[in-house]
């Protein structure tokens, strides 16, 4: 009985807070990227705030978009699946940018 009441207490703090595990993911994959770059070079010829607020809608939409996406692809496909289809495209892609 013991055993059991740890491994729900690690199971709750796994999925405790998924706010800072998509936070931190997105902040790192994204850093330097060149939608960044862009927004700075924006910045410097335009109004920082507004350049700011514009790249912060447009991300705050595409997140959306992806979250929604995501779900409805989820209730429609097996995760397995998706897992493999993503781990496959991931591969394809790191072998372009390997050749390029």
């Amino acid at each position: 009985m013991l055993f059991k009441k740890e491994d729900e207490d690690k199971q709750h703090k796994n999925n405790k807070n998924p706010f800072i595990a998509a936070f931190l993911l997105i902040m790192v994959s994204e850093w330097g990227d060149k939608t960044q770059i862009a927004a700075a070079l924006f910045a410097i010829k335009y109004n920082p705030f507004l350049v700011l607020v514009g790249t912060m809608i447009a991300l705050f939409i595409l997140s959306i978009m992806a979250v929604y996406l995501g779900k409805i692809v989820s209730s429609k496909i097996d995760k397995n699946k998706v897992n493999l289809v993503a781990g496959f495209v991931f591969i394809i892609l790191g072998i372009m940018f390997l050749l390029i």
